[in-house]
């Protein structure tokens, strides 16, 4: 049987090529360069047509049996076409398409080609040095420049102050949230004294009236919190600053304190209201019908002895 190629330059194949290239038209090629090419939707078709080389290609390079030189010329040929198809995709962009372009990683090996003498070698040095600059990357803050702090060096520095347990002691917040709340009352007031202009004269001494007590409140409310700060100072001074400890309780204190707390929930369920309660009477009727049973085994057990007494003297 003859060869494809052999196969393709016969009359008949020529012939049919022919007829096909009559009704079809003449068949395109893809332009050497993507800048050559105008049209979105064209560009997208020779991409596409690059991308099935490619995948046909791989598909050849796993056959390990094709030889060192055979293996070499697919990968060569992989690697161009990954190149061309980038120069599709940027121009695909420029016509206002998708962005399909991805991160360049160099010269690739695919499939047997990872194989070749010399290629393994290769491969592991550049794994190593990737995962080198990786490790160096993870251990140096990328603002800084500097080693990272461990878990345990930033566990040193909290306390009660990182989680605000000590926000209140200041009062500078206070005082600020007052100076904020005083100047937006007086905005709101001048406010609607603008929006007032035109009223009557009684208006307007009534709005005098009301800014003075305004005003009287206000004072009074600032003489308070002043003597309160002066309180709080005062009894701020006379605390200690307490640390906190690094102190863990252990399981069976957790345990102890758990069973003390289910004892006070039994104590405040049953005894509530002197026992008078539904689960406090359904509780007593259970003990006192416990009781009557435990009597009752016990002169079972009386008779029991007295018949087993009489039994011996009789064989006596």
């Amino acid at each position: 049987m003859a060869r494809n190629q052999e196969k393709a330059q016969t009359m008949l194949a020529k012939w049919l090529r022919y007829k096909e290239e009559s009704v079809k038209g003449p068949k395109q090629r893809r332009p050497y360069l993507a800048e050559l090419c105008d049209d979105l939707h064209e560009a997208e078709k020779w991409r596409g047509t690059i991308i099935r080389d490619v995948s046909r290609n791989v598909a050849e390079i796993q056959n390990a049996s094709l030889g060192e030189h055979r293996i070499r010329d697919i990968n060569d040929r992989i690697n161009k076409l990954f190149r061309e198809k980038g120069h599709w995709e940027r121009r695909i962009k420029e016509l206002g398409g998708k962005d399909y372009r991805r991160t360049h990683r160099g010269y690739a090996y695919f499939g047997a080609a990872r194989d070749l003498p010399g290629v393994r070698d290769l491969l592991n040095e550049r794994e190593h040095t990737q995962s080198t600059q990786r490790q160096q990357q993870t251990q140096t803050d990328r603002v800084t420049d500097k080693a990272k702090k461990s878990r345990a060096d930033m566990y040193q520095h909290i306390n009660a102050d990182y989680y605000g347990f000590g926000d209140d002691d200041d009062n500078e917040l206070f005082w600020r949230e007052k100076k904020m709340e005083q100047k937006l009352r007086r905005a709101k007031i001048e406010q609607w004294q603008a929006h007032n202009q035109g009223a009557t004269h009684n208006n307007v001494s009534l709005t005098e009236q009301h800014k003075q007590r305004l005003m009287a409140r206000r004072k009074d409310e600032c003489d308070g919190n002043e003597e309160e700060a002066e309180a709080r100072q005062k009894r701020k001074k006379r605390m200690r600053l307490t640390k906190i400890s690094d102190y863990v309780p252990s399981q069976s204190e957790i345990d102890a304190v758990i069973l003390e707390k289910r004892k006070q929930l039994l104590l405040q369920k049953y005894v509530a209201n002197e026992g008078d309660t539904e689960h406090g009477r359904s509780l007593a009727k259970s003990i006192q019908i416990q009781q009557q049973i435990e009597k009752l085994n016990e002169n079972e057990n009386v008779d029991h002895n007295d018949n087993h007494n009489q039994d011996q003297e009789k064989k006596t």
